[in-house]
């Protein structure tokens, strides 16, 4: 039996951004839900995130193999395949090849939906932000150049939206603590140290991280160019 080793797969930056948006993420609804800090600091890791945001759309065309959108958006013929392939590896009696066959590099089909939709949402989250205004104290940055039939949509969007990114975050979480159980894949630790196990090395090319600090730097501009509007 060929042992599994563990090879490189994630790079810092996309880790980086992971880890950031998820502290991101759960900050905002503490702060936003139960008011634990000023609001000022509401606004300014909402915009934070958002920079974060559009920085994660541009490594997902311009970063590493595993983490451009090219190489783990499917459609759903490939993900039926990979959920049949992750019953066949739970299946009693199953070889060593076919308890194998459910690894991926990067994203598997259906953590490439997960992914694509947690982003989705928290882009939402961060846009509708900055027109969101509870009528009273608070509104985002660019209220005052918008009408009111934008704000009160935006202001809907972003209350109604911020439950479908905590139950999408709990899918993600629960998805990843059974992939560890079920599956004896050890997705967070890849995350933290950018490596998984896998039956042999995979063929991947890795951008290089002044790249991605070139993207940032343009992304947290283009941000701050939207905000400052305000």
């Amino acid at each position: 039996m060929r042992a599994i080793e563990r090879h490189r797969v994630w790079d810092a930056p996309t880790r980086l951004v992971h880890w950031l948006l998820a502290l991101g993420v759960v900050f905002q609804w503490l702060s936003g839900k139960y008011e634990l800090v000023p609001m000022l600091w509401h606004y300014y890791v909402g915009y934070s995130l958002l920079a974060l945001l559009v920085f994660r759309i541009m490594w997902g065309f311009a970063g590493s193999d595993t983490a451009r959108f090219v190489r783990f958006v499917a459609g759903p013929a490939t993900a039926l395949r990979y959920v049949s392939s992750v019953a066949t590896a739970m299946r009693a009696g199953a070889s060593d090849g076919e308890r194998r066959a459910h690894l991926h590099a990067g994203h598997n089909p259906i953590g490439a939906v997960s992914a694509i939709a947690l982003l989705a949402s928290s882009l939402l989250q961060a846009i509708s932000g900055l027109y969101a205004s509870d009528d009273i104290l608070e509104a985002g940055p660019l209220v005052a150049g918008a009408s009111a039939a934008t704000v009160s949509a935006m202001s809907e969007i972003h209350r109604t939206n911020e439950y479908a990114l905590v139950v999408l975050v709990a899918v993600h979480v629960a998805a990843v603590a059974w992939h560890a159980r079920r599956l004896d894949e050890d997705l967070v630790r890849a995350m933290i140290d950018g490596r998984k196990s896998l039956p042999a090395a995979p063929e991947l090319r890795f951008a290089p991280n002044s790249r991605a600090l070139v993207l940032f730097a343009l992304a947290a501009a283009l941000v701050y160019l939207v905000v400052s509007r305000g």
